[in-house]
């Protein structure tokens, strides 16, 4: 097993992991990261972001009220690539 080092950024309406090791992930059932908000307005849609390095788009992308879930088994990343979601809230 690999361990993929990466940085995250969280801004109004996007999340961003950038990697910051070139590897293939492993394949599972999950394997991913999972984001949980506190506070913030119940999420409506989460998408990849157009500005995203499309080679390391997620498998999956699955949410709930407060959290995203995004499942990246199997995928190649390369030192530097940016998968960026876009992620919108109720206005209620």
């Amino acid at each position: 097993m690999v361990q993929v080092l990466a940085s995250f950024d969280v801004a109004d309406t996007t999340v961003t992991e950038t990697f910051l090791t070139t590897a293939s992930l492993a394949v599972g059932t999950f394997n991913g990261p999972v984001y949980t908000f506190k506070g913030a307005p119940v999420i409506t849609n989460v998408t990849v972001d157009p500005g995203s390095d499309h080679e390391v788009d997620p498998v999956n992308i699955s949410f709930t009220a407060d959290s995203i879930s995004v499942n990246d088994s199997g995928i190649h990343v390369t030192d530097g690539a940016k998968q960026i979601l876009r992620v919108e809230f109720s206005t209620l």
